[in-house]
């Protein structure tokens, strides 16, 4: 199956080509932007994007990632980068991280804490330096078991990145596009 995403939503057509390959898609000509920020909310019309697509790349020889020229506008000045529970790193832009950390201040200070620590004490703010790069900090890289070649995900309000074997088999075990149209029929897509 695949997933077509379009104006009025998503929509399933038969394809075995479950997920393609989009390119970075701004919502400023939107009439009524279909993807929410991390508080639930949509963007004003004319302001924001979301971040899709899938890019492969590799890091340095000093941990450092070049952020494609696309993304790199949308993660403005500074962002942060914390742990994800799939083992791969989020990176959100400021407004987007602000707005997940709104929604983690306000769960239970005894019967959460344990998630607030695992996003709060890992993550880093940080911003890219004059040639688009950004160091990945190797207590990151061992997290999500990155080496060298890599995958920058975009994910809606952020995006991710993870150790292209890694990602490549999350592709082929983990989203299986009959759980995944399951999903979207039970949340009444």
């Amino acid at each position: 199956m695949r997933i077509t995403v379009g104006i009025c939503g998503i929509r399933c057509n038969k394809n075995p080509n479950f997920l393609p390959k989009f390119a970075n898609v701004s919502l400023k000509t939107s009439k009524t932007p279909f993807f929410p920020l991390a508080n639930g909310k949509f963007p004003k019309k004319g302001v924001g994007s979301v971040f899709v697509g899938e890019y492969r790349h590799n890091l340095d020889s000093k941990g450092r990632l070049s952020v494609p020229v696309k993304l790199r506008e949308k993660l403005g000045a500074e962002f942060v980068m914390c742990r994800s529970f799939d083992k791969c790193i989020m990176i959100h832009p400021m407004e987007s991280w602000q707005a997940f950390a709104e929604k983690l201040s306000q769960l239970q200070v005894v019967e959460d804490r344990n998630i607030k620590r695992y996003f709060f004490s890992g993550a880093l703010p940080t911003s890219l330096d004059g040639q688009g790069r950004v160091i990945i900090p190797q207590y990151f890289r061992d997290y999500a078991g990155i080496d060298k070649n890599v995958v920058l995900i975009g994910n809606n309000t952020h995006l991710e990145l993870w150790d292209e074997a890694n990602w490549d088999a999350e592709l082929s075990t983990g989203l299986q596009s009959e759980d995944i149209m399951a999903r979207l029929i039970e949340l009444g897509f």
